[in-house]
């Protein structure tokens, strides 16, 4: 209430009870070949409010994915070429609609990359990069705003 608040504020955040978040990260990398490098990792969340933030008596904490999974392969191809092939998916999660708690399906997400490394001098160099992402074109959700389908990014990096 802006009447009563020292700073006549009109919205922000309630502190409530507190909660309890406890979880898991587990990941792993494997070089099958001198080239190729395979890594990937599974976060567990579980994340509780003591007290609801929702009308109705749910506990789970919204905009907490509980299940993630990361998927990268990275090859080299020659000395200067790179390509790497990038996954992200979760489970569905919860997030507060007026008030309500509404179940968001999780992202699922493939990315796609390459860069070119040129040495230009002794101590400069250059790379050129792309990345595709969300390359399948996925509809998903965060934070209750509908990601952008396919976009890509390019650019040079200059090291010295």
């Amino acid at each position: 209430n802006p009447v009563t608040d020292p700073y006549g504020r009109f919205g922000g955040y309630r502190n409530t009870g507190g909660g309890i978040a406890r979880g898991v990260e587990v990941s792993g990398e494997f070089r099958p070949y001198r080239t190729t490098n395979l890594f990937a990792s599974y976060t567990y969340t579980s994340a509780l409010d003591r007290q609801s933030q929702f009308l109705s008596s749910l506990i789970r904490s919204p905009r907490i994915i509980p299940n993630t999974v990361t998927l990268l392969a990275t090859q080299q191809i020659g000395k200067r070429l790179e390509a790497t092939l990038d996954f992200l998916g979760g489970s569905d999660y919860l997030y507060p609609v007026f008030g309500s708690p509404y179940r968001f399906d999780g992202p699922r997400q493939l990315g796609l990359s390459a860069n070119y490394t040129l040495p230009l001098w002794e101590r400069l160099g250059t790379r050129v990069y792309f990345r595709i992402a969300n390359a399948l074109d996925q509809h998903y959700y965060e934070d209750g705003l509908r990601n952008p389908g396919r976009w890509a990014v390019g650019g040079l990096r200059l090291s010295f």
